[in-house]
C-alpha cells in the first residue's frame, strides 16, 4: 500500500512538471501553410499501387 501512495506522489509532482513545459498552448498566429500540388486520380492509383507493392514486398521478406 505503500508502495502505491509513493508512486501516486511522484505521478503528481512530474504533473507539474509536464504543465509548464506546456505541449500545445503555443500560438499558431504567425505560421505561414505550405502549398501542396493538387493530387490528380492518375498520381493516387500510383501511388496506392506503389504502396501496395512495397507492403507486399515487406510481408514476403518477413516470410522467409
Amino acid at each position: 500500500m505503500m508502495i502505491m501512495a509513493a508512486a501516486l506522489k511522484n505521478n503528481k509532482s512530474q504533473f507539474s512538471k509536464r504543465k509548464e513545459r506546456g505541449g500545445l498552448e503555443r500560438s499558431y498566429v504567425n505560421v505561414k501553410m505550405k502549398e501542396f500540388p493538387k493530387a490528380t486520380l492518375d498520381v493516387l492509383e500510383a501511388i496506392k499501387a506503389k504502396t501496395i507493392e512495397k507492403n507486399k514486398r515487406i510481408y514476403i521478406k518477413q516470410l522467409v
